[in-house]
């Protein structure tokens, strides 16, 4: 009586075993790597050329990769929060004379805080705040190009857009929480600049979601800018 395989319905010769299921794991093995390797692919592209890089995927949106940098981002960012909770936590939870100066001189090693920091709620807070900020961004920016300029924009290349702006700041992140360990102000420091200059890249990126006019770009930008701040001051506001 012939055998069949009863996944894949090949024929089986007498005491054989079919491979078919071994061939699909291996199948979705390369697959995945292929998709890491796509990922990856955008850090060293971003290094060379960033203005490149966002022209690139904003053209031919990946919404995969996008979602998965936002995640890392917001992963990145949760970890850098949490290793300066202590730091913020002493600079907006307590103000006593000593507490202050020792912030001041950027030596908190000793300083004895009177509650135990709730680093759950802080990391789970800022993991909001990246989801609100990607949020109000995407939508601001997608708003002011189709109803202001009857852009045809989809929202799927302004997130896209977003999402590779977050590249640099997820590459500086790393660096800023091995400097936190040295500094308090130091990697604040840092981080400022680095969202400067991530929003000029993201000015420039938008010349490729919006209309074909110049002059109308930083129109955009500022108010899209200015839509994202009202919205993130009201949500603070109410929490």
């Amino acid at each position: 009586m012939s055998k069949y395989c009863s996944k894949c319905g090949r024929l089986l010769a007498k005491g054989e075993k079919c491979n078919c299921q071994d061939s699909k794991r291996k199948e979705k093995a390369i697959k995945a790597k292929n998709k890491v390797l796509n990922y990856t692919t955008i850090y060293k592209e971003y290094m060379k050329n960033p203005v490149e890089t966002i022209k690139t995927y904003t053209n031919k949106p990946n919404l995969l990769i996008a979602v998965i940098q936002i995640v890392v981002f917001a992963l990145v960012f949760g970890l850098f929060i949490l290793k300066i909770a202590k730091n913020l936590y002493v600079l907006y939870g307590v103000i006593t004379k000593e507490y202050f100066t020792a912030i001041y001189n950027a030596d908190i090693s000793n300083v004895t805080l009177q509650t135990n920091i709730p680093y759950l709620n802080i990391f789970l807070l800022s993991l909001l705040f990246i989801v609100i900020v990607t949020f109000t961004t995407t939508i601001s920016i997608y708003l002011v190009n189709s109803l202001l300029f009857n852009s045809k924009s989809s929202l799927k290349r302004v997130f896209c857009l977003f999402s590779i702006n977050t590249v640099l700041p997820t590459i500086v992140l790393p660096i800023c929480i091995i400097v936190a360990f040295i500094s308090f102000k130091l990697p604040l420091i840092i981080l400022m600049f680095t969202v400067i200059l991530a929003n000029l890249f993201l000015f420039t990126g938008i010349k490729n979601i919006a209309i074909k006019d110049e002059n109308k770009y930083p129109l955009i930008y500022t108010i899209a800018l200015i839509i994202n701040f009202v919205v993130l001051y009201i949500l603070f506001k109410i929490i």
